[in-house]
């Protein structure tokens, strides 16, 4: 079986205006004593250096190409921050001219982030860090009349910026099988993972890695990770509000992620692993959802004609498309 989930969803807006109005999203003035250095690998993550003598940034290449005995000290490191929220696997992030808002884990972290709404989860993030992060000039009102203030901000200053979209390997065999035909089509192997598309290209464009996640008694368990960002949105009208549960953005994303996967090179493994993605559509949610009983036995008969009959117009669909992709022999 291949499982449908996401792992993360990242909104993006600048500080300033890049549009020449000069307009600012209004940080308070003392926001970075709220927020924290980002670390990598144990490392601050810095993103450039900033001279006041020269009123310049450059980039840490750029600096590592000064000239010894040049004095480095001239130029100060600006770092990456974040503050982090109350949000299960949340964070703001600052860098440079924009402001990042993100929730990763969203599938195996905490429980209830699996079926909550993503959009509803990101503005709860955004809204809470108003009072120390960004201004808020209040008019009178209650809480409700402040989340709303919040809401309209988010709307308009924010969009989507990256989603993960992740495709599991239930079936350990066929997952280890598609890794290694996939392997000559990689634009980059690592020992346990493959860069499949987009590396070093980001830039708004999807990406496709194919990496393991996981491996005990029963074998290796790979995941398809494919993130999609500004251009994939703005060709299928996606924006926040659109993000809301788990079901909903991967019913959203799928069509695209199908179109993907159907450009894969391989043998039979792959092949397989076409036909299987495109004829069947099981979501994480969903059927944690239908193990735990919450979807009700009444509302599934009853609708049960209704889903088979749009499941069997999909089936041809796709069938017509894998005969003329000439990629399976139906």
């Amino acid at each position: 079986m291949l499982i449908q989930c996401d792992d993360s969803i990242r909104l993006i807006s600048e500080k300033t205006r890049n549009d020449g109005s000069g307009v600012k999203i209004g940080l308070a003035e003392d926001y970075r004593k709220h927020t924290e250095i980002v670390y990598s690998d144990g490392k601050p993550v810095i993103y450039s250096y900033w001279n006041n003598y020269f009123d310049k940034y450059i980039s840490p290449s750029e600096y590592s190409l000064i000239p010894y005995p040049e004095n480095v000290n001239e130029w100060a490191p600006c770092y990456e921050r974040k503050m982090s929220t109350s949000v299960p696997d949340s964070c703001i992030r600052f860098r440079a001219n924009n402001v990042f808002i993100e929730l990763v884990n969203l599938s195996f972290g905490a429980e209830e982030m699996l079926f909550a709404s993503r959009y509803r989860k990101l503005l709860e993030s955004f809204h809470e860090t108003r009072s120390n992060v960004f201004e808020y000039k209040g008019r009178g009102g209650d809480s409700r009349a402040f989340l709303e203030a919040s809401r309209n901000k988010l709307v308009r200053w924010f969009r989507l910026y990256e989603y993960e979209f992740n495709i599991l390997f239930t079936d350990r065999k066929l997952g280890r099988q598609v890794f290694e035909e996939l392997k000559d089509e990689a634009v980059k192997v690592y020992d346990s993972g493959l860069y499949i598309k987009g590396f070093g290209e980001k830039k708004g464009r999807t990406t496709i890695k194919m990496y393991k996640v996981d491996e005990d008694e029963r074998g290796e368990l790979f995941k398809i990770e494919l993130t999609f960002r500004k251009n994939c949105f703005n060709k299928n009208g996606i924006d926040i509000q659109d993000m809301t549960s788990q079901e909903s953005c991967v019913e959203l994303l799928r069509n695209e992620a199908i179109l993907e996967i159907l450009k894969f090179k391989g043998g039979e493994a792959v092949k397989q692993l076409q036909f299987e993605f495109a004829t069947t559509n099981n979501i994480l949610a969903r059927l944690a959802k239908v193990e735990a009983g919450i979807v009700a036995h009444d509302d599934r008969i009853e609708n049960h004609d209704d889903r088979i009959e749009k499941l069997e117009k999909q089936y041809e669909n796709i069938k017509k498309l894998l005969e003329k992709k000439e990629l399976v022999n139906l």
